[in-house]
């Protein structure tokens, strides 16, 4: 996917939950399989996508498969069921992963969506960079036998509910080729690239699911800029926010957020005032906030 996912690498999509890492990975899965446009942007791989799913049962994969790509059937095996035997895949059995490759080139499957990487590698420690590191390097190898693989995960909980940080050993990151965060804002869904090999960091896209489908937000709906946008999505939730919520929840650098909310204080979109020692910010209610809210 241009300027987003590049050939045969390793790539984790991480949100909160309900943020629309399923809806997603079905769209770029439909995308890719048809040859249409992801995100409004170019594919150049037209092959066949499949799911390694531990997250689903069989008859929910194939219903999110109609409701969310739809007249595009999507391959998958159900990650404890292969060859119908119920026995939980192991990712980190050599023999299984060969077989899984082969089963990938067997189907001419060239993206491979691995649904979650948590219940995928059940039982090992999450926040063990060592063991995360053996993780990844599996998914490496199989990105790097030729079979692109998109991994979905979650970001961590923070104090004011989730934060934008991926969830786990620093390793899961460190060892990816790309890390895409799905961050919630006022517009929709950013599609927020954070570390990439092949493009340049920053928000490729924001999104709404309309009848069960990605939307792209044209630019012309925006009122503010993205860095805006994830400033005042704090204010969805709470009416008042400190200094410290707002960095917390927007996962920007301490000297970038106060550029931001300085500026913002001139240009009237947050208004400052002390609780005690602390910078206490409120979102400024303009006639247009409240014809919408009307």
């Amino acid at each position: 996917v241009a300027d987003l996912i590049d050939r045969d690498s390793l790539t984790v999509i991480s949100a909160a939950p309900a943020c629309g890492k399923t809806i997603l990975s079905f769209h770029l899965a439909q995308s890719l399989s048809l040859g249409l446009p992801a995100l409004g942007k170019k594919t150049s791989v037209l092959g066949r996508c499949a799911f390694l799913q531990f997250d689903m049962s069989e008859r929910q994969q194939v219903m999110y498969n109609k409701l969310f790509a739809p007249d595009c059937p999507i391959r998958y095996i159900i990650g404890n069921a292969l060859d119908k035997i119920r026995t939980p895949i192991n990712l980190l059995d050599a023999d299984t992963t060969e077989n899984l490759v082969d089963w990938c080139k067997d189907e001419c499957v060239e993206v491979l969506f691995v649904d979650t990487l948590s219940t995928a590698f059940a039982g090992v420690d999450e926040n063990s960079n060592q063991a995360m590191t053996s993780v990844m390097r599996v998914l490496r190898s199989i990105a790097q036998s030729g079979i692109t693989v998109i991994v979905l995960h979650h970001v961590a909980k923070g104090e004011y509910g989730y934060s934008t940080s991926t969830r786990g050993a620093s390793a899961i990151e460190g060892c990816a080729d790309n890390v895409i965060k799905l961050v919630e804002c006022a517009y929709g869904i950013e599609v927020r690239v954070t570390k990439s090999r092949c493009t340049s960091k920053g928000v490729k896209a924001i999104f709404k699911i309309i009848d069960n489908q990605v939307v792209l937000v044209d630019k012309s709906e925006q009122k503010y800029t993205s860095d805006q946008v994830r400033l005042l999505s704090i204010f969805e939730t709470v009416q008042e926010a400190s200094r410290k919520q707002i960095q917390e929840h927007s996962g920007m650098s301490p000297n970038k957020l106060q550029e931001l909310l300085e500026q913002a204080v001139k240009d009237n979109i947050l208004s400052k005032t002390k609780v005690g020692k602390t910078d206490v910010y409120t979102k400024v209610v303009t006639q247009e906030d409240e014809e919408e809210a009307v």
